[in-house]
């Protein structure tokens, strides 16, 4: 093999294993759930690479390396895009260390992110927000319990919680032994749906949440009064999976949106939300230090995978969830859950 039909070929694979990543992100992983859907990724990342490699055979030169050279330099400034539209908007990370950033296996190595932010209108407030449990029996049941302990001690005001509960219907027995009488806030605990509850069997989970003394929320807004004359319009959305969060927002003096993908940010924005909790991309699961997540389940791709983000002057946190799905196993990703605390904007900056 010469060594120009080896560069062509390996520009080839490169490319075609891309746009697999591309494709897995925006499509792939909003398929449905079925015991299918692991192989049809796995048959898709074989065509795309089998592709890859017979492009120089079938392709004369130039064109055999023309053509990969310009999709990965297209690839390369779509993500410089993307990393542009990111440092913009991101406000941090919402703090690991170190240390548990760089631990390579972190399953069950659960973190709580904490940040202090100021947004008009929205009076002092503790927010505890979990997404993503995923109960079932990969992981320990005491882990489960351990979590919604922790949360309970940071004796929050609100408890939000954005979606998949579960993956599989037949984890219903273990959600309703982990949330009847666990979880309760000052002003009570709000959630919506995610897609796996979707995909599993939406009107049992919403029992199980109704039966737990949790509110969902889906295509609605509420008013929760706080103390004094202050009250707030909390919102929820299953979209694209669910019904889409309606206007108009109540009369309040600030609202916040519980959406299970980050994707709805911008519509929330334009919505008027002060503030916006998502979970859905598992932070990645799979991170390479210093890079982030490979695989993030959004049309964004990785613009929005964890941490604290400002869309105009709407907040965007997202929880890399407590659970995991299909594989059981993070790298480089710790689970976590949110704590984010409120305070009136005449005392600091968000």
């Amino acid at each position: 093999m010469s060594l120009a039909l080896l560069a062509a070929c390996l520009l080839s694979l490169a490319l075609a294993f891309a746009l697999w990543l591309v494709g897995l992100n925006r499509v792939l992983n909003r398929w449905p759930h079925s015991p299918a859907k692991p192989y049809m990724m796995g048959l898709s990342l074989v065509v795309a690479l089998a592709a890859g490699a017979l492009w120089p055979a079938v392709v004369s030169s130039p064109m055999s390396y023309a053509v990969p050279t310009l999709g990965m330099v297209l690839l390369g400034v779509g993500e410089i895009h993307r990393l542009s539209v990111r440092a913009r908007a991101q406000v941090r990370d919402l703090g690991a260390t170190v240390a548990q950033s760089e631990r390579l296996v972190s399953t069950t190595a659960l973190l709580v992110r904490r940040t202090t932010v100021a947004v008009p209108g929205l009076p002092a407030l503790r927010v505890v927000h979990l997404s993503d449990l995923h109960v079932g029996a990969d992981l320990p049941f005491e882990y489960y319990r351990s979590t919604i302990a922790r949360s309970l001690e940071e004796t929050p005001d609100l408890i939000l919680l954005t979606g998949d509960f579960v993956s599989r219907a037949e984890h219903l027995p273990l959600l309703r032994r982990l949330l009847i009488g666990g979880l309760r806030a000052r002003h009570g605990v709000y959630a919506v749906l995610g897609n796996h509850d979707y995909w599993a069997d939406p009107q049992a989970v919403s029992q199980v949440l109704a039966e737990a003394g949790i509110r969902r929320i889906t295509g609605e807004w509420v008013r929760v009064d706080l103390e004094g004359d202050r009250r707030i319009a909390i919102g929820g959305t299953d979209e694209p999976w669910g019904p889409a969060l309606a206007r108009p927002v109540p009369d309040a003096q600030a609202a916040i949106a519980l959406s299970h993908t980050p994707d709805n940010v911008y519509r929330l924005a334009e919505l008027g939300a002060s503030a916006v909790f998502s979970g859905h991309t598992h932070g990645g699961q799979f991170r390479l230090p210093r890079w982030g997540g490979l695989v993030v389940p959004s049309r964004y791709g990785r613009r929005f995978d964890r941490g604290h983000f400002r869309v105009g002057d709407t907040h965007l946190f997202i929880s890399a969830g407590v659970g995991i799905d299909s594989i059981p196993l993070r790298l480089f990703c710790p689970p976590d859950f949110l704590v984010v605390d409120f305070v009136e904007s005449s005392k600091t900056t968000g």
